[in-house]
Order: C-alpha cells, then sequence, then structure tokens
C-alpha cells in the first residue's frame, strides 16, 4: 500500500479516549455494507462481463458522451479522471444552470455522435434533470424515438426521483444500484466506475488501489485515527476543516473531500497553498493532502528561495514540509500521502477518506 499518514500534531491519542468503542462499532457496521464486502471479494477489482458490454456498447457507439451526476458523485469522478490521461471522451454536467457553459458544451459536440449517463443516488435537484432533459432531447431528435434509448444509461438509488421515473417509460437502459449506495460511499460502485470505464481510464488500476486500502490491517490498528479526530471535529474547532493542498492535481480530490466532510456538519474549505495560506483559519482542523513523486518536473534557475536540487517538484516538497512542521502553527493537522498521481494511488487515498467518512459518521450519530 502506498498512502502514508502522519498524525504527529493530531493529539489523536488524548481525542480518541473519549470515543470508547464507538470506532470499532463502526467498522464492524461498515464491514456488512455492500460496497465494503463487493470491495474486497476475489477479483472485484476487474469490472464483470456484464457490466463491461454496456460500458463497450455506449463507449463504442458515440464519440462524446454527457454524464449528468452532482455532489459528491460529479466531484469523485473529476477526481479520479484528474489522474487519468487521454480521458475527454465524456462531458460532465450537473453542477450549473449556466446558458454560456451549455451553449459552448452543445456547440463543441454539433457534429458528433452523442451519448448520455444520468447518475443519481437521491431526489435529483434541478440542474441535473435540466442537464440530463437537454442532452436526452438533442440525442432523440438525432437518433428518432426508437433508437435513443440506446444511447441513455441512468444508474440510479431507491432515493431517487426523476430518473428511475425516465427510465420506467422505457426512455433509458437502467442499472439499479445496491439500496445502502449514498453519494458517499459510491466510490467503487457503478455510480462512479461505470462513466469512469467509458471515457476510457484504467478502472482495474483505481478499484486495485481501493482494494489494497479495504482490506490492509491498518483497520484493525490504528487506521481510525483520522476518524475519530473528524468526529471531534463536529463537536469542537467550531466545526471548521482546512483541506490544504499544494499540486494543482488535487483540487478536484479536494472539493471531494469538501463535500464528504460537509455532510458531516463540517465546514470544510479547499485551500491551494502557497497562493492561498492567508486564508487558512485560526483553529481550524488542516487535513493536508500531499504527492510526494510529481508526473511533471521544472528544473529551475538560481533564485531567492530556490531548492538547492534546482527542481520545482523539490521546492514545493520542501515548502509544503515546512508549512506542515511549522512551530507557528498551532492547528490540530494531520496528513495524508500518496506517491504518484495515478490511478491506483488516487483510489487507495479516496478509499481512506471515503471509509474514515463512514467511521466518522457513525460515530457522531451514535456518541
Amino acid at each position: 500500500m502506498n498512502i502514508r499518514l502522519d498524525s504527529s500534531f493530531s493529539e489523536e491519542k488524548e481525542i480518541a479516549a473519549g470515543y470508547g468503542d464507538l470506532s470499532g462499532e463502526a467498522l464492524d457496521y461498515l464491514w456488512t455494507s455492500s460496497w465494503v464486502t463487493d470491495g474486497i471479494t476475489p477479483g472485484s477489482e476487474k469490472i464483470d462481463k456484464d457490466l463491461a458490454r454496456s460500458i463497450d456498447a455506449l463507449r463504442f457507439s458515440c464519440e462524446k458522451i454527457f454524464v449528468v451526476a452532482g455532489g459528491c458523485i460529479l466531484s469523485g469522478i473529476k477526481s479520479i479522471l484528474g489522474s487519468c490521461k487521454d480521458t475527454d471522451k465524456i462531458v460532465l454536467l450537473g453542477d450549473t444552470l449556466s446558458p454560456s457553459v451549455y451553449g459552448e458544451i452543445l456547440n463543441s459536440v454539433e457534429n458528433r455522435s452523442i451519448g448520455l449517463i444520468g447518475i443519481s443516488c437521491k431526489e435529483e435537484p434541478v440542474e441535473q434533470i435540466a442537464g440530463f432533459s437537454i442532452v436526452r432531447e438533442i440525442i432523440k431528435k438525432r437518433c428518432g424515438t426508437e433508437e435513443f434509448a440506446k444511447k441513455i444509461v441512468i444508474i440510479t438509488g431507491k432515493n431517487a426521483d426523476f430518473f428511475p421515473k425516465t427510465a420506467s417509460e422505457g426512455a433509458a437502459q437502467l442499472r439499479l444500484l445496491p439500496a445502502d449506495i449514498e453519494e458517499e460511499n459510491a466510490l467503487n460502485t457503478e455510480a462512479v466506475i461505470f462513466p469512469v470505464a467509458v471515457s476510457g481510464a484504467n478502472t482495474e488500476n483505481f478499484l486495485r488501489g481501493f482494494k489494497a486500502v479495504l482490506t490492509n490491517t491498518m483497520w484493525d490498528l490504528d487506521g481510525d485515527r483520522y476518524s475519530i479526530l473528524l468526529a471531534d471535529i463536529t463537536r469542537t474547532h467550531g466545526r471548521a476543516e482546512d483541506i490544504i493542498f499544494w499540486q494543482n492535481e488535487f483540487s478536484e480530490t479536494a472539493d471531494w473531500i469538501c463535500g464528504l466532510h460537509r455532510k458531516l456538519g463540517i465546514d470544510a474549505r479547499a485551500v491551494y497553498a502557497p497562493g492561498q495560506l492567508d486564508t487558512i483559519r485560526q483553529s481550524a482542523f488542516q487535513t493536508h493532502i500531499f504527492c510526494n513523486e510529481e508526473n511533471v518536473d521544472i528544473m529551475t534557475p538560481v533564485f531567492p528561495g530556490a531548492s538547492i536540487e534546482g527542481t520545482l517538484s523539490q521546492l514545493v516538497k520542501e515548502k509544503q514540509e515546512s508549512f506542515y512542521r511549522d512551530s507557528a502553527n498551532k492547528n490540530k493537522r494531520f496528513k495524508i500521502s500518496i506517491n504518484r498521481f495515478d490511478e491506483e494511488n488516487i483510489g487507495e487515498m479516496m478509499a481512506f477518506f471515503q471509509i474514515s467518512n463512514g467511521i466518522s459518521r457513525y460515530i457522531s450519530e451514535n456518541s
């Protein structure tokens, strides 16, 4: 496993004592959920044949595929795709009603064959319904009534409304999620894996990394220490958290983490360092995320403050470490780092946050 955890400045041992056996109960509860049991089964990193056929049927019949989703599902898809190469097959919608955005996107696919995936785990807001309806109408006009449903896939759960009704009318292919799947625990389900696979990304690598964290023995030891800190934030620190990242590749991941933690009742905000460090909040808990090896590096000339090694990657590493360990920083903080920006490492990091979120949620609801 590549993920690294640093709790040097969190005081989690003292905090953990106040939560008794709740963390252990939370783990027992999580390990009965469908996304965990499915994720740890042999061969779970591979897409089954039925799902693969549906993915290929859509992927190879369309030049561009619109994915309409929202919340943690949309930001989760963006985060995974941010670690991939050559993923311009899909167009993401569901979080905007801006006419200018729609105008630009729709003009770009005017002469291309298009498909559509609608994803929801809850009642859909108007921005999702609008995005889905607009694209569906374009497909219908281009393909005709009999053929257009073959270009549309709906992936949904029991708490959704518009998408299931649409599928029941025969206007799309329907794929149902397990009853216990919500936005916060959907990463290794069809809600995320289907659109990521349609894009051409390597979902097997992502799922391998995800599984590595699910099956790691750290959960029997001290893997829950971050979860306990999160649960404590909901009662202390003004319920505030700053997600601090130094590499642009983490921008979507930071947004996804914020979405998860806001559902816990935490005022979580993303901070892109170093330019936004002046916005960090006094006494807010800090979650630091970092990648130790860059996919791209730049040699630098000699300038004040430059790294002795003469590379930009080393400079950002030094600045990140210096800020994280700065004695003037009195905020409680925790760092999660990975080795590289690729599907497998991102899978590990996102699995860690999804599990931690589940543990924190259980503790908060039962303490």
